[in-house]
């Protein structure tokens, strides 16, 4: 699954490119979040769990950061099935070799109570073997550690130099998304919170609104475009930059 030159030329070819390396949703109710034409690539690949008009974005604006300071150590808590992270992982690497720095020093670092490829509400997914795979073949470069991030992090930390890149993603209640940025602020350049505007994940949208009303609108920046044909909205990737 690895990127091209050609892949990141223009938002719109990296839509497609996501959309070919498989989008997660494959149960009825998560298929009504997406508008029908992402269905197609539903369920299939990666399992990638994102709009991928906010996703090409966002991992362009990465792109734009990286060729200020590139970013090497990447963590992500509430991997779930895995898409997210390949996606990010593989994208960090083509920016490495794009740049001439050698992709084997990209570190990434995956949290989940759940277990590899799967969900904490439903368990093992359709991409579950396959990104258990993935892990296997990313030997020492990936650790994924099977535990909540409010006990996992107290651990990781105090044995890690300062993380380039942090996604959010894990516990969606106010207080587990609050608590993860406790944690983590001031260990972090890239702070990226997800689901930012969804209708499904009030808390993360309250905390989200808290983080930009109390920093500078300088360093705050948001991916939530959404599609027409879906009721509501969901999704979003709100992104603090330190």
């Amino acid at each position: 699954m690895a990127f091209t030159a050609g892949d990141v030329s223009s938002v719109q070819s990296l839509e497609r490119r996501l959309c070919d390396l498989g989008l997660f949703p494959h149960t009825e109710s998560k298929l009504s979040e997406f508008p029908e034409e992402l269905h197609e690539f539903c369920g299939k690949g990666v399992g990638i769990w994102q709009y991928p008009n906010q996703f090409a974005r966002y991992l362009l604006f990465l792109k734009e950061k990286f060729s200020e300071k590139p970013i090497l150590r990447y963590m992500e808590i509430g991997v779930a099935a895995g898409g997210t992270f390949r996606v990010t992982r593989e994208f960090l690497r083509f920016l490495c070799r794009e740049s001439g720095i050698d992709d084997k020093l990209v570190q990434c670092v995956g949290i989940d109570p759940a277990g590899p490829g799967c969900t904490t509400r439903g368990g093992e997914t359709p991409f579950t073997d396959s990104f258990r795979e993935y892990l296997r073949d990313a030997g020492d470069s990936v650790e994924f550690v099977s535990l909540p991030s409010t006990d996992a992090l107290p651990g990781i930390l105090p044995k890690a130099s300062d993380f380039d890149l942090v996604l959010i993603d894990g516990d969606h209640s106010y207080e587990g998304v609050r608590a993860d940025h406790d944690l983590l602020r001031g260990r972090a350049r890239i702070t990226v919170f997800h689901d930012v505007v969804s209708d499904a994940c009030p808390g993360v949208v309250k905390k989200w609104e808290e983080v930009k009303s109390s920093e500078d609108a300088s360093r705050t920046f948001e991916f939530c475009g959404q599609y027409e044909g879906v009721t509501g909205s969901y999704l979003g990737i709100g992104v603090l930059f330190n």
